[in-house]
């Protein structure tokens, strides 16, 4: 067991930027038990896991694999992509978006550095409830995924492409997927196993919509999430979720009226790189209203 402290550059409150996965049941692979955050992932092929809770202004890592590893992927899932500057100048202009930024002082939206987990969140969440889709994704993991030995608890790493890839859809049924979530679900497995989504990371976010939006089952919602989710683009916002609309709409603009996707992209296209994390900020507001 290894343990490394971190000091962030910048106010960092961990629970309030881990809540989202307790909020509906659970997720299944990123554990938060209101102290501790728990994950188990794959480096070079190995499991390894860590525990991080946070002690004043550190965070402390508990690890059985490389504490740097484990640091780093902590960062990411911390919005490490996300730079500060363009939030502060923009919260400078903007008393709404200050507001909701001094509401939660050390939050920052959690990044997901899988790809195929985030296609699959996005996946199973379309068209239900938080609560069911935590539900049935939480099955997959337990039935597809890889069990990790961590400190005395059963901790779950996400399934590997490859498993995916070979899923039968009548077993995806069996756990209450939709015959189409199904076949989507072993459609991104094979499109990441077969490493033709290796590039993203290069492509430009349009180049990056229209090459998601190309695999069945993917559309620009799903595409505009991993955008904002897994590569934490800064200017990144899913206008047309649900959510979105209604903090954008509700919360920002104050209006009972819900605006559509497009009318979305236009009120937070002026945030630029501080678009995805102010977003955020009202999405957490509109979870806990």
């Amino acid at each position: 067991m290894e343990i490394v402290s971190w000091n962030p550059p910048a106010s960092l409150d961990l629970a309030v930027s881990m809540a989202r996965f307790a909020r509906w049941g659970g997720d299944p692979v990123n554990r938060f038990d209101g102290v501790h955050y728990w994950r188990a992932f794959r480096h070079d092929s190995q499991l390894m896991a860590y525990r991080a809770r946070q002690e004043s202004r550190t965070i402390v890592i508990e690890t059985d694999g490389e504490p740097s590893i484990a640091l780093a992927d902590l960062e990411y899932r911390l919005g490490g992509t996300l730079p500060f500057a363009p939030l502060e100048d923009l919260c400078s202009s903007d008393l709404v978006i200050s507001r909701e930024r001094d509401a939660r002082p050390g939050y920052r939206p959690p990044l997901e550095p899988d790809l195929l987990a985030s296609l699959v969140t996005s996946i199973t969440a379309q068209q239900v409830n938080l609560t069911w889709a935590t539900t049935t994704r939480t099955r997959l993991v337990e039935r597809y995924g890889a069990a990790h030995s961590f400190l005395g608890e059963t901790l779950w790493c996400f399934p590997q492409p490859e498993v995916l890839a070979a899923a039968d859809t009548s077993d995806l049924r069996a756990m209450q997927f939709t015959t189409r979530k199904s076949e989507f679900i072993v459609e991104v497995g094979r499109q990441v196993a077969s490493g033709g989504l290796d590039d993203l990371e290069r492509l430009s976010d349009e180049d990056v919509v229209d090459s998601l939006v190309a695999i069945r089952g993917v559309g620009r919602w799903t595409a505009e999430w991993t955008l904002a989710r897994h590569l934490g683009r800064p200017n990144a916002v899913a206008a047309g979720d649900l959510g979105v609309r209604k903090a954008i709409s509700h919360l920002y603009l104050g209006s009972e009226h819900l605006l559509p996707d497009e009318e979305v992209r236009k009120v937070v296209a002026p945030w630029g790189d501080a678009a995805n994390w102010a977003t955020h900020l009202f999405l957490e507001a509109l979870s806990t209203n």
